[in-house]
């Protein structure tokens, strides 16, 4: 009777060890699924944005973060990183990229936001990305930033 319980407490031990190994895998795929895509749209690239300010940017975990504030809050606004598609030649290449935002309530509250897009589109190892309305490049050394 001993033997079944232990027998059973070390199937149990590794059950367990097993549910929060798997779990906590989850909850960083989950962590990192969050930041959107980018869209490669030459056409919503030329679309007019409705109006925020850039606060700060910068990379983290091959994603490019962005602190933002516009006016709204009483609906749901969109955020969508854009590139034209097209690379400057230069050493490294610099890549235009903007935000198109989409707030259609008339509230005024300042809304501060941070927003997260991935960079895992984009092959190149080295580039810079020209945001538009951001005064400043940010460089993206994907061998440095994991």
């Amino acid at each position: 009777m001993i033997i079944y319980k232990y027998a059973s407490l070390k199937i149990s031990s590794i059950i367990i060890a097993v549910i929060l190994l798997f779990g906590s895998c989850k909850a960083n795929q989950q962590k990192t699924s969050l930041c959107q895509p980018i869209i490669k749209d030459t056409e919503l690239y030329n679309k007019i944005s409705d109006p925020f300010d850039i606060k700060k940017v910068w990379i983290e975990q091959n994603c490019l973060k962005v602190n933002i504030s516009y006016s709204g809050g009483c609906g749901d606004a969109t955020f969508k990183l854009v590139w034209n598609g097209s690379m400057m030649k230069s050493l490294p290449p610099q890549i235009p990229m903007k935000i198109i935002m989409e707030d259609k309530d008339d509230c005024r509250s300042i809304i501060q936001k941070t927003l997260c897009f991935s960079l895992n589109e984009i092959y190149e190892n080295s580039y810079i990305i020209l945001l538009d309305g951001y005064n400043g490049s940010i460089l993206v050394n994907k061998d440095n930033n994991p």
